[in-house]
């Protein structure tokens, strides 16, 4: 990489990484460094920049690059998990209990929890979060709508259960 990328890189990175690594504090798994999972999101834009540099959002990219990235810890980790627990009928605790917003948005479906943070926390427009999934503004807005639902049902659902 030239200088002057190297030095666009390093300013998209000091600006970039606080709001990454927040943004991580609630997809990784309890237990797990969102520093580790933003860390590799920045190698992967690091070695593709000419490309990445090019996008209306870089930071999009990064952002969605990191979130699978930590969907991927999960699902690894919860086949660990599954591979470890006996065989008998026996009731196993969950090895991963985590917050209860962090429980909670990980029972929605991955396009609706991309698209709640890509809105509400990290602060896209409904045209930028089209953009960064894919998909049109009014899919955004349907699936921000169904898991704001979801976690409304499930929020109530929690305070009935005690």
């Amino acid at each position: 990489m030239t200088a002057p990328h190297e030095e666009e890189f390093l300013a998209f990175y000091r600006a970039f990484w606080p709001r990454l690594v927040a943004a991580l504090a609630l997809a990784v798994p309890e237990g797990e460094d969102p520093e580790d999972v933003a860390q590799e999101a920045f190698a992967r834009a690091y070695q593709r920049w000419p490309v990445v540099r090019s996008h209306d959002r870089p930071d999009a990219w990064l952002f969605l690059t990191a979130y699978r990235l930590a969907t991927s810890l999960r699902r690894r980790l919860a086949v660990a998990a599954r591979r470890l627990r006996p065989s008998s009928p026996t009731p196993v605790p969950e090895l991963m209990s985590g917050s209860e917003l962090e429980e909670l948005l990980s029972r929605l479906p991955y396009r609706q929890r991309a698209a709640l943070l890509l809105r509400h926390y990290y602060g896209f427009s409904t045209k930028e979060t089209a953009a960064a999934l894919r998909c049109r503004e009014g899919t955004v807005k349907s699936l921000v709508s169904r898991a704001r639902s979801a976690l409304k049902d499930a929020m109530a659902e929690e305070a009935a259960d005690g």
